[in-house]
């Protein structure tokens, strides 16, 4: 049997190591990601990469990118 994690116990950097090593496999970079802020630890953005199926459902080589970007500061009222 070939299993996609080993059985005996493991560090934790070993089993975050595999988790990250699962991911990338499972996934292929596909899936939503956050961008944090180095200094505060904020998600400042979100990125969606996702491979698109063809009619019959089968993956193409096209790739959907999307974002969404979060206002550093609040925008000020115009009407204050």
């Amino acid at each position: 049997m070939n299993l996609p994690f080993p059985l005996c116990p493991l560090t934790f950097s070993q089993t975050k190591r595999e988790i990250v090593r699962l991911i990338r496999k499972v996934l292929n970079g596909n899936g939503y990601w956050a961008i944090v802020e180095k200094e505060t630890t904020r998600i400042v953005e979100s990125i969606l990469l996702k491979q698109l199926p063809e009619k019959h459902g089968l993956p193409t080589q096209d790739y959907e990118v999307g974002w969404h970007l979060w206002q550093a500061s609040p925008v000020p009222n115009p009407k204050e």
